[in-house]
């Protein structure tokens, strides 16, 4: 795991989104990246009400800080910590660091850091 990610470990969920507060604080804090907090929506819309910012990433190429849009019951995204790791933030639970055959991805999304953080 990324060392920078060790402080987002262990945070209970907050807020009606929590997988995108999360997702939101460690651009914020590690990017200096400022997304809108979308507390009425979900992060699904918070990343396609801003497409053009964001592009597609073949699985297998993801780096640190893309985000990972993954299946469920409800809308869920978390964040590339390392090579086959996202971190996020289930409701109800505390934010952890899972493998990818651990989670149902959809999408890998890299935003516009890209061209200005050498990661």
């Amino acid at each position: 795991m990324g060392r920078w990610a060790e402080k987002f470990v262990g945070l209970a969920a907050r807020g009606k989104h929590p997988c995108w507060l999360l997702v939101r604080q460690v651009w914020e804090e590690q990017l200096r990246f400022h997304m809108p907090s979308y507390e009425e929506a979900d992060a699904y819309k918070a990343i396609s009400e801003n497409e053009g910012m964001f592009f597609e990433v073949p699985r297998g190429q993801e780096k640190p800080y893309d985000a990972v849009l993954m299946k469920g019951m409800f809308p869920h995204i978390g964040v590339v910590v390392a090579k086959g790791q996202v971190l996020h933030v289930p409701i109800g639970e505390h934010s952890r660091v899972e493998d990818f055959r651990d989670v149902k991805i959809e999408r890998i999304m890299r935003g516009p850091w890209e061209a200005r953080h050498a990661l």
